[in-house]
């Protein structure tokens, strides 16, 4: 319980239980999100129209937010805060660089989220430093990349015919 295992987490404390736990939120997360996509997108991007259309927002609210906290109670002690916001965020941002399409950047940041921390596991074996702040620099890295690749101007068929 020090300040340090909070901010970075400390995977030798991480019990059964504590797995266990995160693999039934994991599946239920994944449940959920896949019977009410489209209400929990609604909801998200205008409250008003789902309101219109018949949806609780104020129910989704709550859940959201209940989720959100469950999340991060059951988190912490394997992450540290430090390692949790960025993964909630940072493969978020680099999804929504790629693709604008809701679906997708959900898909999409689930498989950043995943591979960079694999790439930060292996290089904090490897090299021999913690895995937090391995991960975070890994995601850290992919989105700076990501975000220079989408500032080079994309060529148009119609611009390449004007040259020849």
């Amino acid at each position: 319980g020090d300040l340090s295992s909070f901010l970075f987490g400390n995977i030798i404390s991480v019990t059964t239980e504590d797995v266990v736990a995160i693999g039934i939120l994991a599946s239920l997360l994944i449940i959920g999100a896949l019977l009410w996509i489209k209400p929990i997108m609604y909801m998200t991007f205008d409250r008003d129209f789902a309101r219109s259309i018949g949806v609780n927002t104020e129910r989704i609210g709550y859940i959201m937010a209940v989720v959100i906290a469950i999340t991060i109670v059951l988190s912490i002690r394997v992450m540290g805060i430090v390692l949790l916001i960025s993964l909630m965020t940072l493969p978020v941002i680099i999804a929504n660089t790629i693709t604008k399409q809701f679906t997708r950047i959900t898909l999409l940041s689930s498989i950043i989220a995943s591979l960079c921390s694999l790439i930060g596991v292996a290089i904090s074996y490897y090299i021999e430093v913690p895995s937090g702040p391995a991960i975070i620099f890994v995601l850290t890295l992919a989105l700076i990349i990501v975000k220079l690749l989408s500032l080079h101007p994309k060529k148009s068929p119609k611009a390449n015919e004007d040259n020849i």
